[in-house]
């Protein structure tokens, strides 16, 4: 089983601080963020596997932040699921859009993202097994 780092990002350290115990205690790699700039340079220099991002925050928001890391060839496939207490289709559909894999809204259920969590780090290592194998037949 691949070693699974995981960024979270969220200016609510309440937040933070819960899902960084729960994935701590699943085994994961956690890397922290309190704000948008920090996530981007987190993820440049990490390449964690999947991002939990909350979309309100100060200086970038999750959106922006998204965009960001999309718009660049070294980060545009790190898997993200935002974290959002808005919860309207509206704000689900353009996180989606940006490129994120799952939109989760606030207050959430500890078991819920867990799961989203694992169904995504599955697919995660089935592309890259994919990947893997559609390499070694091309070369």
């Amino acid at each position: 089983m691949m070693q699974v780092k995981l960024l979270i990002v969220d200016d609510q350290i309440e937040n933070l601080k819960l899902l960084v115990d729960i994935f701590t205690e699943v085994g994961y790699e956690i890397l922290a963020a309190r704000n948008g700039d920090e996530a981007v340079e987190i993820a440049k220099e990490e390449l964690p596997d999947l991002i939990l991002l909350d979309v309100n925050m100060p200086t970038l928001n999750g959106y922006e932040v998204c965009e960001i890391l999309k718009d660049n060839a070294k980060t545009e496939e790190i898997s993200i699921i935002f974290l959002s207490a808005q919860n309207s289709a509206v704000d689900e559909i353009h996180g989606l859009k940006l490129g994120a894999v799952d939109f989760i809204t606030k207050p959430f259920v500890v078991d819920v993202v867990k799961q989203r969590v694992a169904i995504h780090l599955e697919l995660i290592g089935l592309r890259r097994k994919l990947a893997e194998c559609l390499n070694t037949k091309n070369s």
